[in-house]
């Protein structure tokens, strides 16, 4: 169910981002920012599943080449779950700093792919596109990320409390 609604979010916020963002010029990459979130939201290996169920849907929706964006989310998904276990993980600036880091190598690895390793306009490509859009969405998806419900933790029942206690 998870997993189902984990897709569907994905598919909701690649399209908000090609259709609402497109005429801005910048996009910022919600999947990226979900897929931090989940990481640090939840434990270990929900980071490299989200990453790569994010990035597949990532390359199937873009028509790149297909593998690409999965591996690299999943690499992200992977180093992020593991940090979680060191770093205050609520926290509105650990969120910002990690998507900000995450989404500037994303970027450049990007960048590089495209142009067979071609340095040269990378500072221009950072300045014009990258930032713009690593900026927006490091500050949409913390915030969205704390308007979202959550879901408050089930009470023990007394009978519970009793197993709960006498193990």
């Amino acid at each position: 169910m998870k997993i189902f609604l984990l897709v569907l979010f994905a598919l909701v916020s690649e399209a908000l981002r090609l259709i609402l963002f497109g005429r801005l010029g910048i996009y910022p990459d919600l999947l990226l920012g979900v897929l931090v979130l989940v990481a640090l939201s939840h434990r270990r290996p929900a980071g490299p599943v989200a990453g790569f169920v994010l990035g597949a849907i990532r390359d199937m929706v873009s028509g790149g080449t297909l593998g690409f964006e999965t591996m690299m989310f999943t690499v992200f998904g992977w180093i992020v779950g593991n940090l979680g276990r060191s770093i205050y993980r609520e926290a509105f600036s650990t969120q910002v700093i990690l998507i900000l880091i995450f989404g500037l190598v994303r970027g450049a690895l990007t960048y590089l792919y495209a142009t067979n390793g071609e340095l040269a306009g990378l500072p221009l490509y950072a300045l014009t596109y990258m930032l713009p859009s690593v900026v927006l969405t490091a500050l949409i998806c913390p915030l969205i990320f704390k308007l979202l419900p959550r879901p408050r933790p089930r009470m023990m029942s007394e009978h519970e409390k009793k197993i709960f206690l006498q193990s």
